[in-house]
């Protein structure tokens, strides 16, 4: 779900996964690791002088703890990792 917003952010550079922004931001370093290989309890913000501000969104209902139960050969670091590469599109469910 993207932030209220980021309409014109998406029309100029498209829809992107968490990976894609974190490229497009040029974050790097402990922050990217922060952001794409562990749980976000919380949405973060990041930015850039020329590109303006992104919301990265959490991942509230997930833990670690529930993926170590569910997963099968793949690390909660591993889950968080593709997850972040993927966009992910969803209706709310009116009727038209």
């Amino acid at each position: 779900m993207a932030e209220h917003g980021t309409w014109p952010s998406i029309q100029r550079h498209g829809l992107r996964s968490t990976t894609a922004l974190l490229d497009l931001f040029s974050v790097n370093g402990d922050r990217r690791r922060q952001l794409e290989s562990q749980h976000r309890s919380k949405s973060e913000q990041i930015r850039d002088d020329t590109l303006g501000v992104s919301t990265i969104r959490d991942q509230g209902p997930m833990s670690d703890a529930a993926l170590l139960k569910c997963l099968r050969n793949m690390t909660p670091r591993q889950w968080y990792e593709l997850l972040n590469r993927k966009v992910f599109f969803g209706g709310d469910g009116e009727k038209g």
